[in-house]
């Protein structure tokens, strides 16, 4: 089973990319690394735009930190919230990032729906 408790899900700091899957600057069409031209490109555009690579990178981790503890935090403890009502009330094997979210849909929940007001909004995640 996945846990997706907010416990389970631990900051860590990104990697520089260093594969050409992960550099938008290098072409989709050659399997072959970025070249040195092309990664003093991407280099120059923030340099004109004036931000060093260390402040970069400092940006990078604080939009990470504010997006894992306004957005994926939040969402996984309203995800566990969710799994704990369904299970209260018989439905263990509906669990949110178990199930199949067409079978969730399908099953008549009748009353349990009623305390289930952000499944709706959850569900989409």
């Amino acid at each position: 089973t996945r846990d997706f408790s907010p416990l389970s899900a631990r900051y860590q700091v990104a990697s520089r990319p260093t594969s050409q899957h992960n550099n938008p600057t290098a072409s989709s069409s050659s399997s072959s690394p970025p070249d040195r031209s092309q990664k003093k490109n991407l280099t120059n555009v923030w340099s004109t735009a004036g931000v060093e690579r260390d402040r970069l990178d400092i940006w990078t981790e604080k939009c990470r930190r504010w997006l894992s503890k306004a957005i994926v935090q939040p969402l996984a403890a309203e995800i566990d919230s969710l799994n704990k009502v369904l299970k209260a009330n018989g439905c263990a094997h509906l669990q949110l990032g178990q199930a199949d979210n067409h079978a969730i849909q399908k099953v008549g929940l009748g009353n349990v729906i009623r305390q289930l007001p952000n499944l709706s909004l959850v569900m989409q995640y």
